[in-house]
């Protein structure tokens, strides 16, 4: 399960989890559904690792 391998979690990832959970919370306490919902999109995105897709499948070039 790559879902809970520590190793290959990112900061990014974390800090969606960290902030998903907390805005997730203070949505359902405060009856703020749609805070709510935004907590679980950041949530989502940080336990299945997504992400901004514009680049996915390496269509997107670097100028360097």
């Amino acid at each position: 399960m790559s879902y809970i391998e520590p190793q290959s979690w990112t900061f990014m990832r974390v800090l969606r989890i960290v902030m998903g959970s907390v805005v997730l919370y203070q949505g359902v306490s405060d009856h703020e559904w749609i805070l709510a919902g935004l907590g679980s999109v950041f949530l989502l995105q940080g336990i299945l690792n997504a992400g901004c897709a514009s680049c996915a499948g390496n269509s997107c070039e670097v100028k360097r």
